[in-house]
C-alpha cells in the first residue's frame, strides 16, 4: 500500500518553527516507509527541512484575517499529489500524530471500506476537523474535490471545515 503524508505549513517565528521540526522528525520516525511532504505557504522564518518540501512561492493569506484561502490552496496542492499513491493523508503540521499512520484510526481496515476518514467536531456544530483526514486516492480522483473545492474563487468565502 502507498501512502502518503502531507502537512500545510506556514512558520512565522522560532515557535512555529519548533513544531514544524518536530512533526517531521515524530511523522517520519513513525513512518519510515510513507512519502511525507510539507506544503510551505512561503514561510518568512527559516526551519530545518527533514522531509519534501513543495515551496508555494508567495503567502496569499488566511481566511479569517484578510478573506484569501491559504489554507485550501496548499491543502488542494498536497490532495494534487494523490495520482502516485492509495491513501494521502492530511495532518497538519501542528497536529503532532503519535501512532504510525498505518497502524492507527487514521486508515480504515479494509473490513471498514471508508473512503474519507475524519474526526468531527460537535461543539463548533459538527464539522470536519480538517487538520487530521484521510482520503483514498480513488475517492479523491472521483469526487474531483480539488476543483470542487474551488479555493481561487472570489465568492467562495465559507471556512473550509464547512465547504470540505
Amino acid at each position: 500500500m502507498k501512502v502518503c503524508v502531507f502537512g500545510t505549513c506556514f512558520v512565522s517565528n522560532p515557535y512555529e518553527a519548533w513544531i514544524v521540526e518536530q512533526w517531521q522528525h515524530t511523522t517520519r520516525t513513525l513512518n519510515p516507509d510513507v512519502s511525507i511532504v510539507l506544503i510551505d505557504s512561503a514561510s518568512p522564518y527559516p526551519f530545518k527541512r527533514s522531509v519534501d518540501l513543495i515551496n508555494l512561492g508567495d503567502n496569499i493569506g488566511h481566511l479569517s484575517k484578510d478573506g484569501r484561502d491559504g489554507w485550501g490552496r496548499a491543502f488542494c496542492e498536497g490532495l494534487s499529489l494523490a495520482a502516485d499513491f492509495n491513501w494521502i493523508v492530511h495532518i497538519e503540521s501542528d497536529l503532532i500524530l503519535t501512532r504510525p499512520v498505518l497502524d492507527s484510526m487514521i486508515l480504515p481496515t479494509q473490513k471498514a471500506c471508508k473512503l474519507v476518514g475524519a474526526p468531527l467536531v460537535q461543539q463548533y456544530g459538527g464539522f470536519v476537523e480538517t487538520a487530521l483526514m484521510c482520503f483514498d486516492v480513488r475517492w479523491v480522483q472521483s469526487s474531483d474535490i480539488v476543483k470542487r473545492y474551488d479555493w481561487e474563487h472570489p465568492e467562495n468565502k465559507g471556512y473550509p471545515e464547512h465547504r470540505i
